[in-house]
């Protein structure tokens, strides 16, 4: 239920809120790599997003495809956190497998 609702915040936009859900699930299934990605989701979105966040939001999402790496999300957010860095070929090829994993 935590999972869902964390998710449904996220996508409404209440990426704290998100995040704190996120947080709950988490204690209880660590290995969960969608919550990871919706934990990283609110940190990178959060309107108060610091550098430490984002950096968080990374090791969540490496996490998460370590976990799922069938997990297209996770691919994509952390292409997108890598170009934000400057890492180029490293976003391209994260990219590269989201897009293989989701073609549409």
């Amino acid at each position: 239920m935590m999972k869902l609702l964390s998710a449904a915040l996220a996508l409404d936009g209440d990426y704290e809120r998100a995040t704190l859900y996120a947080d709950l699930v988490l204690e209880k299934e660590p290995r969960n790599a969608d919550v990871r990605n919706i934990k990283a989701l609110g940190l990178v979105m959060a309107p108060k997003a610091k550098l430490a966040d984002l950096r968080l939001a990374a090791d969540l999402l490496r996490e998460a495809i370590r976990l799922d790496a069938g997990l297209p999300q996770g691919h994509y957010g952390l292409a997108m956190l890598l170009k934000s860095e400057g890492k180029a070929a490293e976003a391209l090829a994260a990219l590269e497998k989201a897009r293989a994993l989701d073609p549409e």
